[in-house]
């Protein structure tokens, strides 16, 4: 018997719910809502990087405006544009 389409029936309505649901908490603590005493806040966030083509230029910019931000990234990138 093949368990494989069982499986995935079993495990489909988890993967939505994690998908549809921010606050699902499955995979860790999500932090959806932070408290600021500054309402011109905002928080900037890159992922998957670096990139070849736009990291450096995306860095310049945040430098000359002196506006911090996260990045996100993914090792083969990192090895690829260190």
């Amino acid at each position: 018997m093949n368990l494989l389409p069982i499986v995935i029936f079993l495990l489909l309505p988890l993967l939505v719910y994690t998908f549809i649901s921010p606050k699902a908490n499955i995979f860790g603590r999500v932090i959806s809502i932070v408290n600021t005493d500054n309402a011109r806040d905002i928080f900037l966030t890159f992922d998957d990087g670096p990139n070849g083509i736009w990291t450096e230029g995306v860095l310049e910019v945040l430098d000359r405006f002196n506006v911090k931000a996260t990045f996100f990234l993914i090792r083969k990138n990192v090895e690829k544009y260190p």
